[in-house]
C-alpha cells in the first residue's frame, strides 16, 4: 500500500553540482589573484609617489597675496583692476 505523504525524489546530479561548485573555486582563486596582484601594484605605485616626492605631504597652499585698501586704490587710479 502507498502512502501519500511521499516526498517525489529531484533529478539531482551530485557530480554536476560538484563540478560547478568547482569552477566556482576555481574563478574565486583567480579573482583573489587577480586583486592582490591589483594591491600589490597600488602599494607600490603609492611608495615610488611618497620616495619620488610627488606625495601631497608636507605640500602648503599657495596663499594669494595680501592687497590693503590702499594699495587697492592705487591699482584703480592706474586703471588696473584687481
Amino acid at each position: 500500500m502507498e502512502t501519500d505523504n511521499i516526498i517525489p525524489e529531484k533529478n539531482v546530479n551530485s557530480l554536476s553540482l560538484l563540478d560547478e561548485a568547482r569552477t566556482l573555486v576555481v574563478r574565486l582563486e583567480e579573482a583573489n589573484k587577480k586583486t592582490r596582484e591589483l594591491i600589490e601594484y597600488q602599494e607600490q605605485l603609492a611608495s615610488r609617489n611618497k620616495l619620488g616626492g610627488r606625495s601631497e605631504a608636507g605640500v602648503m597652499p599657495i596663499q594669494p597675496p595680501i592687497i590693503t585698501d590702499i594699495q587697492r586704490a592705487k591699482a584703480l587710479m592706474e586703471g588696473r583692476f584687481i
